[in-house]
């Protein structure tokens, strides 16, 4: 592995870019999956990177017929011991952003794990793409502590994806 923010031969991207591609392109796989759009944002100002739709087709007239949730994206190398995740939220700015309640669309901090060695964070065959480890989710509304304790059961993943959607559309808080 290369020290952090060196490049390696010939590449564009630095190895926190990389890291930060690669979760990314995890949290659009589950969604696209689950039959989610996904909307990359551009200039991050709000600590967004990315908003997630979901329109429910047989919501009745008097229901909420789109989900819409609002995620910040980290990528952390770490192979956890067994229990809960425990990630810092270093940039003072994403945990206010974050942990404030009055937004019209909740927010998540998703944390997706890669492994510590760089060189199996991703495997491409013709049978299989494969990107090792996977995400978590929480939200942090009300938190006081920028350590953030991920349960194993928040996994992000299409199932985990569309009951958060039915909170949203319910209009109730996100756990």
């Amino acid at each position: 592995m290369r020290p952090p923010g060196e490049q390696n031969d010939g590449s564009m991207l630095l190895e926190n870019d990389i890291k930060e591609h690669l979760a990314l392109a995890y949290v659009y796989a589950v969604a696209s999956r689950a039959g989610c759009s996904t909307e990359l944002i551009r200039v991050d100002r709000n600590s967004v990177d990315l908003t997630v739709k979901h329109f429910d087709p047989n919501a009745g007239p008097q229901s909420i017929r789109e989900g819409v949730i609002d995620i910040q994206v980290k990528a952390h190398v770490h192979d956890p011991p067994p229990g809960p995740i425990r990630y810092y939220l270093a940039n003072e700015k994403n945990f206010r952003d974050l942990r404030h309640a009055h937004h019209l669309y909740p927010k998540l901090l998703v944390v997706v794990l890669l492994p510590s060695d760089e060189a199996s964070w991703m495997s491409l065959t013709e049978d299989a793409l494969v990107l090792r480890r996977c995400g978590y989710w929480k939200s942090i509304v009300g938190s006081e502590d920028r350590t953030i304790m991920f349960p194993r059961e928040n996994v992000l993943d299409g199932a985990a994806l569309m009951r958060l959607m039915g909170l949203v559309r319910r209009r109730e808080a996100l756990p």
